[in-house]
């Protein structure tokens, strides 16, 4: 599920906070991964679903009926809930990875990309429809749930994206732990009045109990560790692994009523982040004592069978490689080197080249890559993911050679997620992905298409694939509807399948041995994910690895050994294993006798999805419209109290989305507020009337100011896997009409038009375990001029460059170079303060913008001021630690931290005048700030700094910035 409207709900919380506050300024693309405009949008209504899906995936959106209206009819009496209206469900063929997300706001609305996962913790028997869908209505139902007060504030305000939200979505505020794993817990079977007879999903998957047998072994973690780890510890996925195993524990201790009276309890939770509460009605004990029975109830269950495979020791590997934390994508050449993929989450993911003698250096950065295969004389074959068509991302084809800086495209959105070059090396294999279809196809050398060599029905998925030595033949993971995951081998001449396993384990990987005469792949027979190997002819299969955990990649070596990424406590390892002679004891038959069909709705006697069939064209006025109303009242004495109310929308597809808050100054008997509206993130429009007050009570004369701020602004991304570039061009206007409300003066009229142009590029990043952006730049290039009847006149450019550079030890480096030039009459420019700010004429689009920081100088003096500025900064940030806990009960904690070295340097001048740049000194402590568990990430700054040069002072300082990076 996305966070995202969670942090956008807590952050109103911190809108009337003493503290200073920014908000982190990066241009993200909200159409990346979105329905496309150009889209034929079609939509499909059922009783209680909306499929919104492209006119092309029609047959889709059937499927996705059929297996949406008997999930809700499954799962809804499980959890005793039903939305009120229908839920929005958006099908995207956008990104070649598995995925799904959920949200309760501002109505009940689930999006589906529509890979099928063929490895990894997805990969799993169930069809991926089922499971998907199955996962993501568990928490629709499960967030949308309210009772009591809760659900008496919903039904008066509507569906909050305000303050509000924190009393009418009560299990919003829960830990991610408990949102995904009461989903992980549903999708596995675990729904319904007795269960679903078939044990499918993560928690019954060998991976999982892998993963948690490395957390029994390399030591369980807390209640609170788990609470405030959102995906930045290893394992990255905790939430999901520590929450389902979970509800099966309360399941086995408590019973299957108490997992959801656990979920219905907090559903009249006036009062928000209650977990102690919580447990104490369900339990009748504190949260950490139930936590605490919980390891208990792990290391129960899974010391035995760690002791049961060590016992076994038949295999002797020895690690090769372990830098933390993800070693992966393994090929190897004849020479006996090993290629593969490095990531340490702290930097760029590297392709590096591990030698027989045990020395390493990278050879080609792996940001993006998927899959590689290598070969002798064409080098290394890569997927790897690339940007198409601006805003969806795709997996291509690449080739490298020794030698080469670069790889080469061969392929332009291809989506080839996999795919191994031909034993001569002149032509590839590779498998096709497109609107939830597989195919495997015949590539020659430089990426053109040749042939079709086998096409998936709907239903069934093509998994790894590898050329047999000599070229006549490839083998295949396959998922059939029916059967599930096999083997199975194409003639290549022929195009006709043989199946070479048929059993209900999962099978995946597959390679050909060197000589030809059998098969080694990856397989979870007896619960354990290990290296097996099938003679061809032959109908048993042979185990030949021995983890305690999961193999979950090998290639065989020229000297026939094994190189094998092995899942450990503390990432993936790179580990090798010799062959044994002996014949293996742990064997099994490649062939069952009585193979039952896969228990799946789509596999059910009665299914079928083509009655559905009454498809519209797509309207974005069901959901546009405004699903609540957030009361807005000012009180003041001085004759600026207001009334109103705040309102938006957005349409299923994020088409649109519009905000207003209409305020009436009750005292003026005046009308004021803000609306704005956006199309496709591309055109933005906004306007706002407010009447302030300026200075004190006790200044000889006040002022009452009528503003009003007109903005317009056309802006676009255009997108590369690896940066962005931004333009944008808009006007912004404000009349500011200062009326005498107190005291002696004369009435002042303002106005301001302002018209600019904006280019940003953007390469920068921000990695899992980073503390400041490293590795590229942000550049930002305005222009902008007063035009009409401004009171000031004149055009002025600003640039303004970020170098970010990575140190050693995850440190970075930060240099900042801003400079303007401006004519003798735009309003002057102002350095001074701490914070980053926006102007008020410019609103978000930057527009008008003068005011900069200088740290160790206060804002406001005119020696700091001028239609000319000049900034350097330059910073280092030192990683202090990651430590992500917190307490219970109040829900804060701490997640990364770090220490600023910086120093500024700056001047602003008028045209003439002479530049004497003023200098502050400074440090700053970061602390990841976590508030409402894993809900809130603040990045919040204790600083000091002084400005040794004329004007400059001492300043200690508190900023957070919404959100944290």
């Amino acid at each position: 599920m996305h966070r995202y409207v969670k942090c956008l709900v807590a952050a109103m919380l911190f809108f009337v906070s003493v503290f200073p506050f920014a908000h982190a300024q990066v241009l993200t693309d909200r159409n990346m991964l979105m329905p496309e405009l150009s889209g034929n949008w079609k939509t499909l209504e059922t009783v209680h679903f909306r499929i919104h899906h492209e006119d092309k995936y029609k047959a889709y959106a059937q499927q996705v009926a059929t297996i949406a209206e008997r999930v809700h009819a499954r799962l809804s009496p499980w959890l005793g809930w039903q939305p009120q209206d229908a839920t929005e469900i958006v099908l995207l063929d956008t990104v070649d990875l598995s995925n799904g997300y959920a949200s309760p706001l501002p109505y009940n609305h689930i999006s589906i990309y529509m890979l099928p996962p063929v490895d990894g913790e997805l990969m799993d028997q169930t069809p991926w429809l089922e499971m998907v869908i199955t996962h993501e209505y568990v928490h629709i139902l499960h967030l949308d749930m309210a009772s009591g007060s809760p659900q008496a504030m919903r039904n008066i305000f509507g569906r909050s994206t305000d303050l509000f939200t924190l009393f009418d979505f009560p299990q919003l505020f829960a830990p991610s732990w408990v949102t995904e794993g009461l989903a992980v817990y549903g999708e596995s079977g675990y729904a319904g009045e007795d269960g679903n007879a078939a044990k499918y999903g993560r928690l019954n998957s060998a991976f999982f109990d892998a993963m948690m047998r490395m957390e029994v072994q390399r030591g369980l973690r807390s209640l609170t560790e788990v609470t405030y780890n959102a995906g930045y510890r290893w394992p990255y996925g905790q939430m999901y692994l520590y929450g389902a195993y979970f509800f099966k524990f309360v399941e086995e201790k408590y019973g299957r009523e108490a997992v959801v009276n656990y979920i219905k309890v907090y559903g009249d939770n006036l009062i928000p982040f209650r977990m102690e509460t919580r447990s104490l009605k369900i339990f009748n004990k504190y949260a950490y004592e139930v936590w605490v029975e919980y390891q208990d109830y792990l290391t129960r269950r899974f010391s035995p069978q760690l002791d049961a495979i060590r016992h076994q020791n038949r295999f002797a590997t020895h690690t090769v490689y372990d830098a933390p934390y993800s070693n992966s994508a393994l090929t190897a050449a004849s020479n006996g080197d090993l290629y593969f993929l490095h990531d340490d989450a702290s930097s760029s993911p590297q392709i590096r080249r591990l030698h027989a003698d045990g020395s390493n250096e990278a050879v080609l950065e792996g940001r993006g890559v998927q899959d590689m295969d290598w070969h002798d004389e064409s080098g290394l074959l890569i997927s790897k993911f690339a940007v198409c068509n601006n805003t969806n991302v795709y997996s291509d084809l690449y080739q490298w050679q020794p030698g080469l800086k670069a790889a080469k495209r061969l392929t332009h959105c291809g989506r080839y997620v996999f795919a191994v070059w031909r034993p001569d090396g002149k032509a590839i294999a590779a498998i096709q992905f497109e609107a939830g279809l597989s195919r495997l196809v015949l590539l020659d050398s430089e990426g053109k298409f040749i042939s079709l060599l086998a096409d998936m029905p709907m239903g069934d998925v093509l998994g790894h694939i590898d050329w047999s030595p000599d070229g006549a033949s490839v083998v295949a993971s396959i998922q059939r509807k029916k059967s599930g995951w096999n083997l199975e081998l194409l003639d290549v001449h022929s195009q006709q399948w043989q199946a070479l396993t048929y059993g209900n384990d999962l099978v995946q990987k597959p390679r050909f041995a060197a000589d030809g005469t059998g098969i080694y792949f990856l397989s979870d027979h007896d619960r354990v994910w290990n290296l097996r190997r099938l003679a061809l002819g032959s109908k048993k299969i042979d185990t030949i690895s021995n983890t305690t955990s999961a193999i979950l990649e090998a290639v065989q070596m020229p000297d026939q050994s094994y190189r094998m990424v092995e899942y450990t406590p503390d990432g993936k390892a790179i580990v090798a294993v010799q062959p044994q002679s002996e014949t293996d004891v742990n064997s099994y038959n490649a062939h069952s006798s009585n193979l039952q069909s896969v228990v799946a709705i789509s596999n059910d006697a009665d299914y079928q999805p083509y009655p559905y069939t009454a498809v519209k064209d797509y309207t974005p006025w069901n959901t546009l419209r405004p699903h609540s109303w957030f009361p807005l009242l000012g009180i003041s004495a001085d004759r600026t109290s207001t009334a109103g109310f705040l309102m938006s929308g957005s349409d299923a597809l994020s088409f649109h989305t519009w905000q207003a808050a209409p305020l009436y100054y009750y005292d003026l008997k005046q009308l004021g507020g803000l609306a704005n509206y956006s199309f496709y993130n591309t055109l933005t429009l906004s306007v706002q009337r407010q009447f302030l007050l300026q200075g004190n009570k006790d200044a000889a004369v006040r002022y009452l100011d009528d503003e009003q701020h007109y903005q317009a602004l056309l802006h676009h991304l255009f997108n590369t896997y690896d940066s962005s570039t931004y333009v944008a061009g808009g006007v912004a206007r404000e009349l500011i009409d200062a009326q005498v409300f107190q005291g002696a003066g004369v009435a002042q009229k303002f106005q301001n038009t302002i018209a600019g142009v904006i280019a940003q590029y953007d390469n920068s990043r921000f990695y899992k375990l980073s503390v400041a952006p490293v590795d590229g730049r942000r550049l930002q290039l305005l222009e902008e001029g007063y035009v009409a009847d401004s009171d000031y006149s004149g055009k002025t450019l600003r640039l303004d460059w970020n170098e970010y550079i990575a140190l050693r030890g995850n440190n970075a480096l930060h240099v900042r170079l801003l400079r303007a030039e401006g004519d003798t009459g735009i309003r002057a420019y102002r350095l001074g303060g701490v914070n980053e700010t926006l102007s008020t004429i410019g609103g978000v689009t930057g527009l008008g913008r003068r005011s900069f920081p200088l740290r160790g100088y206060p804002a406001g003096l005119a020696e700091l001021a001028g239609s000319n500025m000049g900034l350097f900064t330059a910073e280092w940030a030192i990683p202090l630690g990651y430590h992500y806990d917190g307490l219970i009960m109040p829900p804060v904690g701490i997640g990364r931290e770090s220490l600023t070295l910086f120093v500024d340097s700056a001047d602003a001048w008028n045209q003439g005048e002479a530049v004497e740049l003023r200098t502050g000194l400074g440090i700053e402590w970061n602390i990841e700030t976590l508030l409402g568990y894993d809900l809130l990430h603040l990045a919040t700054t204790l600083g000091y700094a002084k400005g040794v040069d004329q004007g400059g002072e001492s300043q200690l300082y508190l900023k957070v910035v919404l959100p944290f990076l």
